[in-house]
């Protein structure tokens, strides 16, 4: 398999590899600003930000030839629960589908939606083989994006520098009997086979304790910049010092 894109600009060769077209490309830009913005102070639990995440996943699903839509939603697939809207909530809201909705698509945010509806654990995933062939086209999309999301985290030792990684490795172990013939009957064996290798890979990894995080936090966490609670004079400074044409100025001067 090639290898998973971790930054915009490795996913966005990896699309023009792939020669996806350049409207396809827009949908692209637009979730990744949209994650830049939301995921901007949010790491996963294994310290990686939920922007790479994103990408990665993304890059999953690029690789599976999926729409642009889907790859886009891959992006931010899980900004619901984690991205910061800036209410200090967690979860799907009206107000958080509206901007959604209005800054990407609707189709975009369907796939989000489902993301964060579907129950996805080691109690579901029975359930949701079962009635595998009775779901239609958006529901198995989101299926699909949820097994790039598990790949993703299963990359670069991510649950064996994670807190509680023996739980975690036990946990996906189980959750992979299931996931193993659900990507199959959705048509993906190599994605089986890459998640079967990963865990592996995973289990057999014994990372230094000084790179593993020590929380006992199983849900991803805010690094509030410096700046943060200075925000909005921050902003009004800078919108100051380039409309009156400061910098532009002192550029002339200093030149």
């Amino acid at each position: 398999m090639s290898p998973v894109a971790q930054t915009i600009l490795q996913l966005y060769r990896q699309l023009l590899d792939l020669e996806y077209p350049e409207e396809d490309l827009v949908t692209v830009r637009r979730a990744y600003e949209v994650g830049s913005e939301l995921f901007s102070a949010v790491y996963h639990t294994s310290t990686k930000t939920l922007l790479a995440h994103g990408i990665g996943t993304a890059s999953v699903l690029a690789r599976l030839k999926m729409p642009a839509e889907v790859v886009a939603a891959g992006i931010i697939h899980n900004v619901y629960w984690n991205g910061d809207f800036g209410d200090g909530h967690r979860g799907i809201s009206p107000r958080k589908v509206k901007e959604l909705r209005r800054r990407l698509s609707e189709g975009v945010e369907q796939y989000v939606a489902g993301f964060a509806l579907l129950k996805w654990g080691e109690d579901t995933l029975p359930g949701l083989l079962d009635r595998l062939d009775e779901m239609k086209g958006v529901e198995r999309m989101i299926m699909v994006i949820r097994l790039a999301d598990q790949i993703d985290h299963l990359l670069d030792y991510a649950i064996a520098v994670s807190p509680n990684s023996k739980n975690r490795h036990a946990m996906t172990g189980r959750m992979l009997e299931s996931m193993d013939p659900i990507a199959r009957r959705l048509g993906y064996p190599e994605i089986a086979d890459e998640m079967r290798e990963l865990l592996d890979e995973s289990l057999a990894a014994n990372p230094p304790d000084c790179i593993c995080r020590k929380t006992d936090s199983h849900f991803a966490f805010r690094v509030m910049p410096r700046s943060g609670p200075m925000r909005w004079t921050i902003k009004l400074r800078e919108r100051i010092y380039l409309g009156f044409g400061i910098r532009k100025t002192l550029r002339k001067w200093f030149a």
